[in-house]
């Protein structure tokens, strides 16, 4: 069982926000993943995925599966995703445009998923804010 925003999968979240924060729980013993679809300024959609099951990156020109095995089990986490990075680093070709839809695997409780335009703390990146 998996969420997924939007609810109809021909539709668009159209989210052009770079910054992606997702307040979860991860439970101790079970798998947790999430993808992301986004499009890039050429107007091609790409993929990306996350779990705690992968061990090593995995990418391709239009999808890239990354691994969670690091993250905190047991307690809130903010997940904080620069897609602007994110896209640049794997795939390129062009800039990002927006986010299109979200899918989260059904093993996690969720408090919040918001999108920033930016970082408020001045100075900062979204590599430090990732920090778990």
């Amino acid at each position: 069982t998996r969420l997924s925003l939007p609810r109809d999968d021909r539709k668009s979240l159209a989210l052009p926000h770079r910054l992606l924060v997702l307040q979860v729980l991860l439970p101790r013993d079970k798998p947790f993943g999430f993808e992301l679809a986004l499009a890039d300024a050429g107007g091609t959609r790409r993929r990306l995925a996350f779990s705690t099951s992968l061990r090593e990156a995995v990418s391709t020109p239009l999808h890239t599966r990354l691994p969670l095995a690091d993250a905190p089990r047991g307690v809130w986490l903010n997940l904080c995703l620069d897609l602007g990075e994110l896209v640049d680093v794997f795939f390129g070709a062009w800039p990002y445009q927006r986010l299109d839809s979200i899918s989260l695997g059904a093993a996690c409780k969720i408090r919040r998923i918001f999108a920033l335009r930016a970082l408020r703390a001045a100075g900062s990146s979204a590599a430090a804010a990732s920090a778990w």
